[in-house]
């Protein structure tokens, strides 16, 4: 038996409110936010030039 979850991604996403799982006392729900910023920048900044360049295209 589980006694308890915490969850950092949810199907779907975000939960949307009155979902069942905001409701569990034995549940912990945290945003998916877990990026620093430095771990971020790189694949932002790749996002970004990609959707430059295809709207260049």
């Amino acid at each position: 038996m589980i006694g308890g979850a915490a969850l950092d991604v949810t199907e779907p996403e975000p939960l949307p409110i009155g979902h069942p799982l905001w409701n569990l006392d034995n549940c912990l729900i945290t945003p998916h936010t877990a990026n620093t910023w430095e771990m971020a920048e790189p694949l932002f900044a790749e996002r970004i030039r990609c959707n430059v360049e295809r709207f260049a295209a």
